[in-house]
């Protein structure tokens, strides 16, 4: 068997379109690829050095700390509302007491009569 040769056309190869309207478009086109930032912070605790608690000054200052830390008991307190400051300065914006104030009276006369 022979081989076949035929004439090779070049212009037959590239479309004859125009070169405004024959554009091949990528997928990075469409949707271009997410640039990924590395996270500079870090929030979190901050790391702390162990130490031997029992009977050292240490024990003595963290216990002051915990005892000064620790919430306080009230006696008016109200679940998820914050302390109201005492004293006569600043404004109270939490709960408040409402003014009773005396009743209206309905007579039963003066409203058939209107």
């Amino acid at each position: 068997m022979g081989t076949l040769s035929m004439p090779i056309d070049k212009d037959a190869e590239t479309p004859k379109c125009s070169p405004g309207t024959s554009k091949t478009v990528s997928r990075f086109d469409i949707s271009p690829v997410p640039i990924i930032k590395k996270r500079t912070t870090t929030r979190g605790s901050k790391a702390t050095r162990s130490s031997l608690i029992t009977g050292s000054p240490y024990k003595d200052q963290l216990t002051k700390s915990l005892e000064r830390s620790a919430p306080k008991k009230t006696f008016l307190s109200v679940p998820g509302v914050r302390d109201r400051p005492r004293g006569r300065g600043g404004k109270t914006k939490g709960l408040r007491k409402k003014k009773i104030g005396p009743t209206k009276r309905y007579d039963s006369s003066s409203d058939s009569s209107d």
